[in-house]
């Protein structure tokens, strides 16, 4: 059975700017050149059941509403990065480029397509290829929208979620693995930090992670992440808030009461000392189960399923569904595939589960306790 990878955040971005922005290490801000838009990459903590995960861009190019697609040739290209080394803020250039003042519809990015040009190294040292389904051919199309002005810097960074992005297959072969790429739009100056203080054998360390809502599925959803350092701090960047709702940070760590606060506005801004203590460990289950009648995908088929659960948790006053663990398979031959076992607090959760080929889906309430085990979730039930 394949053990769900919970709340595994790994983020990669890259960031315009048209002034100048030369700096190594995290947070926001430094000196360089002017006239140039350097690129940078950055990436959130990731819990160790990876050692190492690698992607190779081979291509970026940006859509300028009046001139049309452009392609950065200037950057230094194709590069292979290794994501989980870049933690808490920290960023590599990929090169510096010059954009025209103006507005850009969209950004792409192109992976690579070659065998082991994009992999994880597991906890037990063993290298699993990631096909690339689209990332390779067409591109991956970033549809958010920004501006470059003459005489303004702006800074811009491109969030890679790994943990969405990797879909691992549900029976550990290694064989069928695929990175989707999810990606975000994050600004560089929009930030939260601080502590998270928490007891335990420091093993783990706590994943604190950011939520929105979202006014197009009126749900407030995960949109950063990030584990906290082995001196409890940590750093994420934020996406830009199109919202008047406030961003929602929640620190969580397996055993404890999940604790959130809302942060002052919803404008961008670098939010500091949002610090959290963690409540008293509780009793934890274990959730596990079946998705059942997968559709069978055929030859030219790249399917997926998705599993995310929800909590209602007070934050700021106002009781709000968050998620607290998602995880995303690999379909290859339809019928049946298993999860778990996901390790959360005792509690009452919401549990969505949904299949690329298929219209229905599941949405539920589940009690987690020790053991808990559901029903078989049947997607081709009407």
């Amino acid at each position: 059975m394949f053990k769900v990878i919970r709340n595994l955040g790994c983020f990669l971005a890259v960031s315009l700017m048209v002034m100048s922005l030369v700096s190594c290490g995290g947070g926001g801000g430094g000196s360089g050149t002017v006239g140039g838009t350097p690129l940078w990459i950055t990436d959130a903590p990731s819990k160790n059941t990876y050692q190492s995960v690698f992607v190779t861009i081979v291509e970026v190019s940006v859509n300028h509403e009046v001139n049309g697609w452009t392609l950065l040739t200037d950057l230094d290209l194709p590069q292979t990065i290794e994501l989980l080394g870049l933690t808490n803020g920290v960023r590599s250039q990929l090169g510096v480029v010059n954009l025209e003042p103006g507005h850009y519809n969209q950004m792409r990015l192109r992976l690579s397509e070659e065998v082991s040009a994009n992999y994880v190294i597991d906890s037990q040292g063993e290298t699993i290829n990631l096909k690339v389904p689209s990332g390779g051919q067409t591109g991956i199309k970033l549809v958010n929208g920004f501006d470059i002005e003459s005489s303004v810097s702006t800074d811009l960074i491109l969030d890679f979620d790994v943990h969405k992005s990797i879909h691992a297959h549900p029976a550990g072969k290694t064989d069928s693995w695929r990175l989707r790429p999810t990606i975000k739009v994050v600004e560089i100056e929009n930030s939260v930090s601080g502590t998270v203080e928490a007891g335990g054998d420091g093993e783990e360390h706590p994943w604190v992670s950011a939520h929105l809502y979202d006014p197009d599925t009126f749900e407030t959803v995960q949109v950063a992440g990030s584990f906290s350092e082995v001196d409890g701090t940590y750093f994420m960047f934020l996406p830009i808030n199109i919202t008047e709702s406030p961003y929602n940070i929640l620190a969580m760590k397996e055993g404890f009461v999940p604790v959130c606060q809302s942060l002052p506005s919803s404008a961008s801004s670098e939010y500091t000392g949002i610090d959290f203590t963690l409540l008293t460990p509780v009793e934890t289950g274990t959730l596990s189960g079946s998705i059942v009648n997968l559709p069978i995908p055929g030859a030219d088929d790249e399917f997926s399923v998705y599993l995310t659960i929800t909590q209602s948790i007070n934050c700021g006053g106002n009781n709000i569904l968050l998620e607290v663990d998602s995880s995303n398979f690999v379909n290859t031959v339809g019928g049946t595939i298993f999860y778990g076992p996901i390790i959360l607090p005792d509690g009452e959760y919401q549990i969505d589960v949904w299949a690329d080929g298929t219209p229905t889906s599941f949405y539920g309430t589940i009690t987690v306790a020790a053991g808990t085990t559901l029903p078989d979730i049947d997607l081709a039930a009407p």
